[in-house]
């Protein structure tokens, strides 16, 4: 899926921004987290998160050399109900992955159901539907060409390898 990137994230603007992160090393996959007006939300191997400020979180992924997109949308987001959604969903686990409280709490808010198993298959249903804003986007300028990034794709099984893994290393 090839995206087009707006514009490079800064501390500055990403106060207010609400959106599906995506994080990662090389994005095969990436960890999938909310950000809701400034305040990250996900659900990882090893914990689950909601409410934290941004800023600590992009600061983190900054230190780590870390990629970093943000899908930015264009629609409300509760706050409390997604807290909600996030803490119900859990820590990942079996066959659950850090894309389906995103999912949930957006398919809840736009009060559809989408039939995305992946992000960059979530990804394109938004943008048809005019629900994303903008791309946002750290540490990705090497890989983009024209304002464009291609996302890449993964399996499933790559997915829950990666948790295993995670799991294992404890990593929060």
């Amino acid at each position: 899926m090839k995206i087009y990137v707006n514009k490079e994230i800064s501390n500055h603007s990403i106060d207010n921004v609400t959106g599906i992160v995506l994080s990662g090393n090389n994005f095969i996959p990436p960890h999938l987290g909310l950000v809701i007006s400034g305040n990250y939300f996900s659900c990882s191997a090893n914990s689950v998160k909601t409410n934290v400020p941004f800023s600590r979180i992009f600061n983190k992924l900054k230190r780590r050399n870390h990629k970093l997109l943000i899908a930015e949308l264009d629609i409300p987001i509760s706050i409390q109900k997604s807290r909600e959604i996030f803490n119900d969903y859990g820590v990942l686990c079996d066959d659950k992955t850090c894309l389906g409280p995103v999912k949930k709490t957006i398919e809840f808010h736009l009060n559809q159901n989408f039939k995305s198993n992946f992000i960059f298959e979530l990804l394109p249903v938004l943008e048809e539907k005019r629900i994303i804003k903008s791309y946002l986007q750290f540490n990705l300028d090497a890989y983009i060409s024209n304002n464009g990034f291609n996302l890449p794709t993964y399996t499933k099984e790559e997915v829950l390898d990666c948790i295993r893994e995670l799991q294992i290393l404890n990593v929060r």
